[in-house]
């Protein structure tokens, strides 16, 4: 590396989660890899350039090549100005910037809310659940116990996925709830006016669900 910077993070394991400590661990997180997809962290407009011709040149040694037609970067942060915004170059071919991009399955935003990816998740889960509607949700043939596995393992890891990195508000809670809701009713054969009249919580729905 020639002096390019990174994502300053600092980091203190003392169990005190809000309360600010002037000890902690520096670290600087430069890159991320997964398989052939990497992810470049700067802390200016002028180090990601730098940061991306090195990483060309390197992967270039190793008789590896980035694909420029999907290659995007973003910035972040309250002080990003226009000049943060403007494209980044590497032999000849432009890098441009983007509001939104999806990495590993999961949308990116400047903000860093999980909005984007939520809705997303939503409507995967929701295309995978219709598609199982009448060949297993709404099948007299099959058990409750196996409609239940099946939308555990069919349903829920597609509507959760990457859910571990959300900073959920209140409101993408409530979407996520009323969405899993709505599919445990199905899956239990219970309607809404059947729930009410049965004097059925939700809590119990979900117990009897076992989700």
């Amino acid at each position: 590396s020639r002096g390019i910077d990174g994502l300053p993070l600092r980091s203190c394991i003392d169990g005190q989660l809000f309360k600010r400590s002037k000890r902690g661990n520096d670290l600087c997180i430069a890159d991320g890899e997964f398989a052939d997809d990497a992810v470049l962290f700067a802390f200016s407009h002028g180090a990601a350039q730098l940061m991306l011709q090195e990483f060309v040149e390197v992967g270039a040694a190793f008789g590896l090549s980035v694909n420029m037609m999907k290659t995007v970067f973003m910035a972040v942060g309250h002080q990003v100005v226009d000049r943060d915004r403007a494209p980044l170059s590497i032999r000849g071919e432009f890098v441009q910037h983007v509001s939104e991009f999806k990495y590993l399955g999961s949308n990116i935003t400047p903000d860093g809310r999980c909005h984007a990816d939520v809705a997303s998740r939503l409507a995967a889960a929701s295309k995978a659940f219709g598609s199982l509607y009448s060949p297993v949700f709404r099948n007299a043939t099959l058990s409750s116990k196996t409609k239940q596995q099946v939308y555990t393992c069919c349903i829920l890891s597609v509507l959760l996925y990457g859910s571990e990195c959300w900073v959920l508000l209140q409101a993408d809670i409530r979407r996520l709830e009323r969405f899993h809701n709505r599919c445990v009713r199905v899956v239990l054969g219970v309607s809404r006016t059947q729930q009410w009249e049965d004097h059925l919580s939700t809590v119990s729905l979900h117990r009897m669900c076992a989700t």
